[in-house]
């Protein structure tokens, strides 16, 4: 049996995508062939954490853990990332197309970034781009499943993430913007957003967003540019997706170049019916390409034989 420990963490300005997709992937890893030990730190967090079994603890003194008697360390945080270096065991490190420069400390990367390369990691071995995105149909807290788009549809999906910080996303445009095509489904995973409820708006706390996807039909989303724009994804839902710092708007770029997401500007000019209904089936039917059900497996495999 393969011992593994874990780190993740999230606050208001970086959002909850770090903790989400570090539990997505510890749900790939079957119970009988790994032992895991998972640490987070976080100011806030959804309810569903409270379904995961962790330990709350702050980064500097998670560190200072004794992780002898394990065989893999994987970590997902932004800061203190040079320290991997000293550790001794083996270690794994969920990156971000490693903008941050600093992604070789660890042993292996993991980037499910779309176009992202080995070019950006010359010193690790590495799990590269979506077909290790980690989702599947029993993952958790997001999983996978039919597509939730539909032209027909009059709701228009808002999920801003865990971001709570006013400087990072304008709530109130996007919320002007998704009124002219239809009615607003806004989720609240950490129960701020009550101001906002109107006659056109539906507030959905508490809920993973593949919750919601699998619910719910819709005619677009508009869909903070991190962790979530792969959850879509995997919904083959289009989507407008909004940058919260330079790395996501990085990465929406590549998202925008190969007709995979929603230009801002296409939305603001009011395109006719016909011309709207074909950009969303092209941008529908390319998603659907990009995220499989069999990453789950791929990703055992690796780590099993890490």
């Amino acid at each position: 049996m393969k011992r593994i420990i874990a780190f993740a963490e999230s606050n208001s300005i970086i959002g909850s995508g770090h903790l989400v997709r570090t539990i997505q992937l510890l749900s790939c890893l079957d119970e009988q062939l790994f032992k895991i030990d998972f640490y987070c730190n976080y100011d806030e967090a959804p309810q569903w954490l409270n379904e995961v079994d962790h330990k709350l603890i702050e980064r500097e003194k998670f560190f200072e853990l004794d992780m002898e008697d394990f065989d893999l360390l994987i970590f997902d945080s932004y800061e203190n990332r040079d320290i991997l270096e000293k550790v001794t065991i083996k270690t794994l490190l969920i990156d971000d197309f490693c903008f941050l420069g600093n992604g070789n400390k660890a042993h292996i990367i993991l980037d499910f970034n779309y176009q992202t390369s080995e070019r950006f990691y010359d010193k690790s071995k590495t799990l590269l781009g979506t077909s290790f995105f980690p989702i599947g149909k029993n993952t958790f807290p997001e999983f996978s499943g039919e597509s939730a788009w539909n032209p027909k549809s009059k709701k228009i999906l808002i999920s801003a993430g865990g971001v709570s910080d006013k400087s990072l996303l304008d709530i109130d445009y996007l919320i002007e913007l998704a009124s002219l095509y239809g009615e607003i489904i806004l989720m609240d995973p950490l129960s701020k957003l009550d101001k906002f409820a109107g006659k056109n708006i539906e507030i959905i706390k508490n809920e993973s967003l593949s919750n919601v996807l699998s619910k719910e039909k819709f005619l677009f989303g508009i869909i903070a540019g991190g962790t979530s724009k792969y959850i879509a994804a995997a919904y083959s839902l289009p989507s407008l997706l909004i940058p919260r710092n330079d790395i996501e708007e990085l990465l929406i770029e590549k998202f925008l170049e190969d007709n995979l997401s929603i230009n801002m500007d296409f939305l603001v000019e009011r395109p006719q019916e016909k011309l709207l209904m074909k950009h969303f089936s092209i941008i529908s039917d390319n998603l659907n390409k990009i995220i499989s059900e069999k990453n789950v497996f791929r990703l055992q495999k690796e780590i099993l034989a890490l």
